[in-house]
């Protein structure tokens, strides 16, 4: 029996456990009748989103060829098998920064496929608390760069022992950034540069069960 038999048991995990795959702790975010949807639990290294700086999606972006390249092949032949190849929509930047100088809801590309991705926007306030603010961008406690909200802590995360902020796959306020989660756990949805090399990478998968 391999270690992925004995670490993942479908009749146990559940959101919120640590599992260990591959060299590394998992966070499990959602769990499905075949398949469960986990993110590392830390930020396991920092890397621009691009390595140029120009106009950039997450389908062409250097940080995506990297993940579902060298970064999955790492993974020996039995853990690339339990890794699922999943077609990710990649929506546009929700929020209006027109009157900042920005542009009108930043187009997210096209549709990809991907074995090994960052998350969205949606996502991460679909896994990590929602309290309406994505939505909402009129709301007080939103500043036009992003918002904070109740749950901003459950989204902090470590680089050796230290806060970091972390990539997401969606748009920045425009095409030459790319959004992100403060190192104190808030959601920046104007976002960063994508150049900056200083971004950690917190990667998801969905997993055979």
């Amino acid at each position: 029996m391999d270690e992925m038999a004995d670490t993942i048991k479908p009749a146990t995990t559940a959101v919120g456990d640590i599992i260990t795959f591959g060299p590394y702790q998992w966070r499990v975010l959602d769990v499905q009748p075949d398949r469960m949807l986990v993110i590392t639990e830390s930020v396991i290294e920092k890397r621009s989103y691009n390595e140029e700086y120009i106009d950039i999606t997450w389908e062409q972006c250097t940080l995506r060829k990297y993940l579902n390249g060298e970064f999955y092949n790492n993974f020996n032949a039995a853990d690339r098998a339990r890794i699922i190849q999943v077609t990710n929509t990649n929506p546009s930047n929700p929020w209006d920064f027109a009157k900042h100088g920005g542009r009108n809801r930043t187009t997210g590309g096209a549709n990809t496929k991907d074995y090994i991705f960052l998350l969205s926007l949606d996502e991460v306030v679909r896994y990590f608390g929602d309290s309406g603010q994505l939505s909402n961008q009129k709301h007080p406690n939103n500043e036009w760069w992003g918002f904070y909200d109740q749950f901003s802590k459950n989204r902090i995360a470590y680089n050796s022992n230290n806060d970091a902020w972390w990539w997401l796959r969606s748009p920045g306020s425009l095409s030459l950034t790319a959004s992100y989660v403060h190192y104190v756990g808030d959601i920046s949805v104007d976002g960063g540069y994508v150049l900056d090399g200083d971004g950690g990478i917190r990667p998801a998968l969905w997993l055979h069960l």
